[in-house]
Protein backbone atom coordinates (compact mmCIF):
# COMPACT_ATOMS: atom_id res chain seq x y z
CA UNK A 1 0.00 0.00 0.00
CA UNK A 2 1.03 3.59 -0.63
CA UNK A 3 1.10 5.01 2.89
CA UNK A 4 1.26 8.60 1.62
CA UNK A 5 -1.99 8.01 -0.29
CA UNK A 6 -3.54 6.35 2.79
CA UNK A 7 -4.59 3.35 0.76
CA UNK A 8 -6.21 0.56 2.71
CA UNK A 9 -5.81 -2.95 1.26
CA UNK A 10 -9.14 -4.48 0.16
CA UNK A 11 -8.79 -7.44 2.53
CA UNK A 12 -8.54 -4.98 5.47
CA UNK A 13 -11.68 -3.21 4.32
CA UNK A 14 -13.60 -6.47 4.09
CA UNK A 15 -12.75 -7.28 7.72
CA UNK A 16 -14.09 -3.98 9.02
CA UNK A 17 -17.34 -4.44 11.00
CA UNK A 18 -19.13 -1.74 9.01
CA UNK A 19 -18.09 -3.05 5.61
CA UNK A 20 -21.04 -3.83 3.37
CA UNK A 21 -20.13 -5.80 0.26
CA UNK A 22 -21.69 -5.11 -3.10
CA UNK A 23 -24.61 -7.32 -4.03
CA UNK A 24 -23.71 -10.82 -5.19
CA UNK A 25 -22.63 -11.77 -8.67
CA UNK A 26 -24.03 -9.72 -11.51
CA UNK A 27 -26.61 -12.02 -13.03
CA UNK A 28 -28.09 -9.70 -15.63
CA UNK A 29 -27.85 -6.33 -17.30
CA UNK A 30 -31.16 -4.48 -17.57
CA UNK A 31 -29.48 -1.23 -18.61
CA UNK A 32 -25.98 -0.23 -19.70
CA UNK A 33 -25.52 1.45 -16.31
CA UNK A 34 -25.71 -1.97 -14.62
CA UNK A 35 -22.09 -2.62 -15.65
CA UNK A 36 -21.08 -0.46 -12.67
CA UNK A 37 -21.94 -3.42 -10.43
CA UNK A 38 -18.93 -5.41 -11.64
CA UNK A 39 -16.13 -5.23 -9.05
CA UNK A 40 -12.98 -3.38 -10.11
CA UNK A 41 -11.03 -6.59 -9.55
CA UNK A 42 -13.05 -8.46 -12.21
CA UNK A 43 -12.12 -9.07 -15.84
CA UNK A 44 -15.52 -7.59 -16.75
CA UNK A 45 -14.62 -4.23 -15.19
CA UNK A 46 -11.43 -4.09 -17.25
CA UNK A 47 -13.30 -5.21 -20.39
CA UNK A 48 -16.00 -2.54 -20.00
CA UNK A 49 -13.35 0.19 -19.98
CA UNK A 50 -11.57 -0.99 -23.14
CA UNK A 51 -11.92 1.50 -25.99
CA UNK A 52 -13.48 4.13 -23.75
CA UNK A 53 -12.38 7.37 -22.15
CA UNK A 54 -13.32 7.59 -18.49
CA UNK A 55 -12.89 10.53 -16.16
CA UNK A 56 -9.67 9.12 -14.71
CA UNK A 57 -8.19 8.28 -18.11
CA UNK A 58 -9.18 11.69 -19.50
CA UNK A 59 -7.16 13.39 -16.76
CA UNK A 60 -4.13 11.29 -17.70
CA UNK A 61 -4.66 11.68 -21.46
CA UNK A 62 -4.74 15.45 -21.06
CA UNK A 63 -1.30 15.32 -19.41
CA UNK A 64 -2.52 16.44 -16.00
CA UNK A 65 -0.69 13.56 -14.29
CA UNK A 66 2.70 14.67 -15.68
CA UNK A 67 5.15 16.15 -13.17
CA UNK A 68 4.57 19.87 -13.88
CA UNK A 69 0.77 20.00 -14.07
CA UNK A 70 0.44 17.43 -11.28
CA UNK A 71 2.51 19.61 -8.94
CA UNK A 72 0.47 22.73 -9.73
CA UNK A 73 -2.85 20.91 -9.38
CA UNK A 74 -1.91 18.94 -6.26
CA UNK A 75 -2.46 15.56 -7.90
CA UNK A 76 -2.04 12.76 -5.33
CA UNK A 77 1.23 10.81 -5.63
CA UNK A 78 -0.53 7.61 -6.65
CA UNK A 79 -1.96 9.31 -9.75
CA UNK A 80 1.24 11.00 -10.94
CA UNK A 81 3.50 9.77 -13.70
CA UNK A 82 3.97 9.45 -17.41
CA UNK A 83 2.77 5.82 -17.27
CA UNK A 84 -0.75 7.14 -16.59
CA UNK A 85 -0.94 8.77 -20.03
CA UNK A 86 0.44 5.63 -21.70
CA UNK A 87 -2.16 3.47 -19.92
CA UNK A 88 -4.98 5.84 -20.89
CA UNK A 89 -3.84 5.69 -24.51
CA UNK A 90 -3.60 1.88 -24.43
CA UNK A 91 -7.07 1.54 -22.97
CA UNK A 92 -8.59 4.04 -25.40
CA UNK A 93 -7.03 2.31 -28.42
CA UNK A 94 -8.28 -1.13 -27.35
CA UNK A 95 -11.26 -2.62 -29.13
CA UNK A 96 -14.45 -2.21 -27.09
CA UNK A 97 -15.92 -5.48 -25.87
CA UNK A 98 -19.34 -4.34 -27.11
CA UNK A 99 -21.08 -1.25 -28.39
CA UNK A 100 -24.66 -2.00 -27.35
CA UNK A 101 -26.52 -3.57 -24.45
CA UNK A 102 -27.11 -6.92 -26.15
CA UNK A 103 -23.42 -7.17 -26.97
CA UNK A 104 -22.51 -6.36 -23.36
CA UNK A 105 -24.86 -9.05 -22.10
CA UNK A 106 -23.33 -11.63 -24.41
CA UNK A 107 -19.72 -10.67 -23.69
CA UNK A 108 -19.83 -9.91 -19.97
CA UNK A 109 -22.19 -12.54 -18.61
CA UNK A 110 -20.62 -15.61 -20.19
CA UNK A 111 -18.33 -16.08 -17.19
CA UNK A 112 -15.24 -17.32 -19.00
CA UNK A 113 -12.69 -14.62 -18.17
CA UNK A 114 -13.37 -12.83 -21.41
CA UNK A 115 -11.91 -15.40 -23.73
Amino acid sequence: PDVAWRAVPPHHLRRHPRFEPLPGAVDGLRTAEDVRRFPQSSWQWEAVHAGRITTSSAVAALGLCEAGPAAVLGVPPGMKGRHRAAEACRRCRADPIATDLDGMREALLRGDEGG
